[in-house]
């Protein structure tokens, strides 16, 4: 398996490099187009055929064990819906489909290309079980609330339930259809692996897969996901077209075609940007103009010497350069890592146009990059991916200049290396829980102020966050909260 995963590893360095070339040109053709263009439209069939590539790539990492699907608040209603319309291309003629979607309440924590895959693998189930006959498939999404009558656990799910008019199973068959290798197909016909995975996916997400089954009669499967509540900011910033970019930008990869190509969309973009396809003649340049240079951005693998390795040589010209490291595959350095490492972002090949800009920016503003006046530093700490990103730009909106943070124990390294004005933590996190966090702040740094944030938990009668202000947390704002409640937070900590 570890061979295995070093050749897919390998593989999909290289594809990746290629999916981005593409990705940046297509970025680049997009910004020159006139708006109104049917070319446009074109472009963004391309431009979803090439996410679609991103996401299979990241599914044979995964299998792998060379990386894990990230997730994160997933509209199902929208990836269903994606997953429906890819299946009617091959739906028999003979087989009716119909679905029931219900839009409101079916947020979950998930990976779109995992639940593509186990409506996928369900689909097959269904439609193999109908080929001898006329028969209809049923696929429904909604939310549902889990009692206490219930053999399920108690709980806000998703569930997706897919039902089919086919043979059937009987007791024994379905006592055994979550057994990896176990089919009742002919030879040729299956590997019995498909339920298999699926039960493994759903697991994963501390979901819930029933089914029931009897011969002749059909089959239906419930599969329950955890739902997330999501978090709504009042007045959240308006995403519209791309920022004006502003500083220098320092660009090495080995791929002429890609360094080529980043250069133009950078440039495209406001940026000023000096663009290099050897490391060494790229450290050299370097060291020649160090002060000149906002931002590097490096590619992981490339002959005589790796990004990281290329980052410590460039610190020790100038220890304050920021620098992003971008690369399709590494067992070197991951996105948990790279801090160690002297690397303030981590990008994972193909990236687009949008994330790397804001990527740029984020990592400006944490080394107090390009800005206007004396702005006040807040580190923003939470596991959730989105709720961080939608929290960070409202605060930006307001002039904060804003770091974030993915667990406590990159937050605590982050304030040691550079203190802020404000720190938001939430509570439940993984790696070093938001307590925790708090203590160690309060331990190394007594005058820290510190913005202690929860959707719930407790510690037996005690709620996390009496907890939290009891270890010296100024403000605790219970989640959901508006962009008032957070604002007026802000100010009463900076006040007091």
């Amino acid at each position: 398996m570890e061979a295995i995963g070093t050749l897919t590893g390998g593989i999909a360095h290289e594809f990746n490099n290629i999916l981005h070339i593409m990705m940046t040109f297509m970025s680049l053709a997009r910004i020159e187009i006139a708006p109104g263009s049917p070319a446009l439209a074109h472009l963004q069939e391309v431009d979803v055929a090439a996410h679609r590539m991103k996401d299979l790539v990241q599914q044979i990492l995964t299998f792998s064990r060379q990386s894990e699907m990230e997730r994160k608040p997933l509209n199902l209603t929208v990836a269903v819906r994606s997953a429906i319309e890819f299946l009617r291309a091959s739906l028999p003629q003979t087989l009716m489909l119909r679905q029931h979607i219900v839009e409101a309440g079916s947020i979950a924590l998930a990976d779109a290309a995992q639940i593509h895959q186990i409506l996928m693998h369900l689909y097959s189930n269904a439609e193999f079980a109908m080929r001898d006959a006329a028969g209809q498939l049923d696929i429904r999404l909604e939310p549902v609330e889990i009692d206490a009558a219930s053999e399920l656990p108690v709980g806000s799910y998703v569930r997706l339930t897919v039902r089919d008019t086919g043979t059937g199973m009987t007791p024994a068959v379905q006592e055994r259809i979550f057994e990896p290798f176990f089919t009742t197909k002919a030879i040729g016909q299956g590997t019995g692996m498909a339920m298999a995975m699926v039960h493994g996916i759903v697991a994963s997400y501390g979901g819930v897969i029933t089914v029931d089954s009897m011969p002749g009669q059909g089959t239906c499967v419930d599969v329950y996901f955890p739902r997330h509540l999501e978090l709504s900011l009042e007045q959240e910033p308006h995403e519209g077209g791309h920022a004006e970019g502003k500083g220098m930008i320092l660009f090495i990869d080995d791929e002429i075609a890609l360094a080529r190509g980043v250069e133009r969309l950078l440039t495209k973009l406001g940026y000023d940007v000096i663009a290099h396809t050897d490391p060494q003649e790229a450290l050299a340049d370097f060291a020649s103009q160090p002060q000149d240079v906002d931002v590097v951005i490096t590619d992981q693998i490339m002959p005589q010497m790796t990004g990281v390795q290329l980052a410590h040589e460039l610190k020790t010209v100038r220890p304050d350069i920021p620098i992003i490291l971008c690369t399709g595959f590494s067992p070197v350095t991951t996105a948990g890592e790279e801090y160690l490492n002297g690397i303030d972002a981590f990008c994972l090949k193909p990236i687009n146009a949008n994330d790397l800009m804001a990527t740029i920016q984020d990592v400006m503003a944490r080394r107090g990059g390009p800005s206007n006046g004396i702005q006040k530093r807040i580190l923003l700490i939470d596991d959730d991916d989105q709720f961080r990103k939608v929290l960070c730009r409202t605060l930006e909106a307001e002039g904060y200049a804003v770091v974030g943070a993915r667990d406590g124990r990159e937050g605590v390294q982050y304030y040691r290396d550079l203190p802020v004005d404000v720190v938001i933590t939430d509570l439940l996190m993984p790696v070093q829980e938001g307590v925790e966090t708090i203590r160690e702040l309060q331990r190394e740094f007594p005058h820290v102020k510190i913005i202690a944030i929860s959707g719930g938990g407790q510690s037996g009668n005690l709620d996390f966050l009496h907890v939290a202000h009891r270890l010296g947390a100024q403000r605790t704002l219970r989640k959901p909260f508006s962009r008032e409640e957070v604002l007026l937070a802000i100010r009463e900590v900076l006040r007091g």
